[in-house]
Order: structure tokens, then sequence, then C-alpha cells
């Protein structure tokens, strides 16, 4: 080294620097296409996953306070509201199985909304329940009004004797 000429060593050192910024920029390009691979990935499988299972959350919850507003006024519009919601939970977790079938990545969206469409399942059969009680309770309440009434007659009718 100590031979060579001052520019020499200068374009050996320009060199040098020149081939470690393309080495550089190599790995950076490598590096940004493997970034862009994951975010593809992303919006074509962990985005939609994502909408998918918001929705089906945000029905569910619906169908929850609607019900249980069903259950604290008796008022069938709230069931009404309330199987909608359902309703509309149960398209969204068919639309979680679909999306889930096309992509292997996928299996716990597949578990979650199998899952999900059981529970929902077994949540409709204990709203038609819920309904035939609270039904059966209304009309008990009518009944019992009536019995109420003619007690109170009779108690009457007694008094004035």
């Amino acid at each position: 080294m100590k031979s060579m000429k001052l520019g020499t060593r200068i374009w050996i050192g320009f060199g040098f620097l020149l081939a470690m910024t393309c080495l550089l920029g190599a790995v950076a390009i490598f590096r940004m296409n493997q970034v862009a691979s994951e975010a593809q990935k992303m919006s074509e499988e962990a985005v939609p996953s994502v909408a998918v299972a918001n929705d089906v959350e945000r029905n569910a919850l619906r169908t929850m306070y609607t019900i249980r507003a069903y259950i604290y006024s008796e008022d069938a519009t709230f069931l009404e509201k309330g199987r909608e919601f359902l309703s509309t939970a149960r398209s969204f977790l068919e639309k979680a199985l679909v999306l889930a079938g096309s992509k292997e990545s996928l299996s716990t969206l597949k578990n979650a909304a199998q899952t999900g469409k059981a529970a929902a399942d077994k949540y409709e059969a204990l709203l038609a329940q819920t309904a035939e009680v609270t039904s059966k309770m209304g009309s008990l309440r009518t009944a019992l009004d009536e019995s109420g009434k003619k007690y109170i007659d009779a108690t009457y009718a007694y008094l004035k004797g």
C-alpha cells in the first residue's frame, strides 16, 4: 500500500465507498420488497379479517343490549330489533367463514367464526325460550290483574254488605 501513488489510493477508496453504497442499496431494495409483500399480505388477509370480526362484534353487542332492553321492558319491538341484529351478526359470521376458507393463514378466524356460529345458535334458542316465557308471564300477569280486580270487587261488596 505504501508503494501506491496517492491518486491510486484515493481511487481505491472511492471505489470501496461506491461498492459499499451499491451493496447498501441492494440490501435496502431487498428489504423494501419484503416489506411490500408483507403489506400486500396484510391488505389481502389481515385487514378484511379484522373488518369482518369488528362487524360481528358490533352486531353481537347490539343484539345483547337490545335483548336486554326487551327483557327489562317486555316491549316486542326490542325483541324484533334484537333478532335483526342477531341475523346480521350471523351473516357476518358466514362472511368470516368464507374469508377464512379462502386463505390457509386465517385458521384462527375460521375457528373463531365456527365458535361464534355455535354460540349464536345457542343464543337464538335461548332467545326463543325467553320470548316464550315472557309471553306466558304477560298472560299470567293479565290473569293476575283480573283476579286482583275480582278480589277487590268482592271485598268492596262484602264491606258494603
